[in-house]
């Protein structure tokens, strides 16, 4: 039936999104921090790159060695960033959402 699938069924079980609990949530504050360790990871690697040995790299000068760092940092930057907006979406669904989501 599709008069039974009305909108109000949906939108009684989504929650009003409250930022200021979001954010003081233990699991958002290790989010974030890891989000900074990424960028801190990223930042050093590509450093060493730019400015200490001119542009090769620093590690036993193995570009390889310096690209898959970058790639590791970019990748956790990334990841970090979209489980953040995935816990942002999932905190205002009810339990029965997350359950089938997660």
């Amino acid at each position: 039936h599709v008069s039974s699938c009305t909108m109000d069924t949906y939108s009684s079980t989504v929650q009003p999104f409250d930022a200021a609990t979001y954010f003081k949530s233990p699991q958002v504050i290790i989010r974030i921090i890891s989000l900074l360790l990424s960028i801190v990871v990223f930042a050093c690697i590509s450093d060493a790159v730019a400015t200490a040995y001119g542009g090769h790299c620093a590690y036993k000068n193995d570009s390889n060695a310096c690209n898959y760092g970058i790639a590791i940092g970019v990748i956790a930057f990334l990841a970090s960033i979209s489980f953040l907006v995935t816990d942002a979406l999932l905190d205002r669904q009810d339990a029965a959402f997350k359950k089938v989501v997660v």
